[in-house]
């Protein structure tokens, strides 16, 4: 298992988790196909407009018990233009415009490795309800972390991806470097 994620729960239900983003900005959500819709009820409509319409690129099935970690990655490139990689990291689900700040993560061209370090308050479960995040990662189970992320998601572009509680990391590439 893991650094930081829930032990499973043996029931044996699963919730279909959708992966995804929307056409007109490289906004990605990984959640509960169920909470899609949910999540979207609650915007306003200018913001769906400008949004477009959700594509869903992956479906997997997870035990209802499990909170994941979840997030984004861009490889070759930080948000900021600078040669580099870039990591997010989200307790539970991540709705497609999270009220929680996620960890951040940046790995340079040259080695230089740094996280801003945020203590989340809040996740999406399974539910689509917020919860109160109880068990914090430490700073050196998100290096971790980072690196098994990394690891998987290993060529340029915009990846989404979930580690389940056993620790299986289902990674997804949505968009070539040069898309970004």
């Amino acid at each position: 298992m893991g650094p930081g994620l829930s032990r499973r729960n043996e029931s044996g239900s699963l919730v279909k988790v959708v992966m995804g983003f929307f056409e007109n900005h490289h906004i990605g959500y990984v959640m509960p196909q169920n909470c899609l819709s949910k999540s979207l009820g609650g915007m306003p409509e200018e913001v769906l407009k400008s949004l477009g319409v959700p594509r869903i690129v992956k479906e997997v099935l997870i035990d209802a018990t499990c909170v994941p970690i979840t997030g984004l990655v861009i490889r070759g490139r930080t948000p900021t233009g600078e040669r580099g990689d870039y990591v997010e990291v989200f307790r539970g689900f991540l709705p497609p415009l999270p009220n929680s700040t996620p960890a951040q993560c940046f790995l340079g061209r040259e080695g230089a490795f740094g996280c801003r370090y945020l203590l989340q308050e809040v996740f999406v479960d399974q539910l689509c309800e917020e919860r109160e995040v109880t068990e914090q990662l430490t700073p050196q189970e998100l290096t971790e972390l980072v690196k098994e992320i990394l690891r998987v998601a290993n060529s340029e572009g915009l990846w989404l991806y979930m580690i389940e509680c056993e620790g299986s990391i289902t990674a997804l590439r949505i968009l070539d470097r040069a898309d970004l």
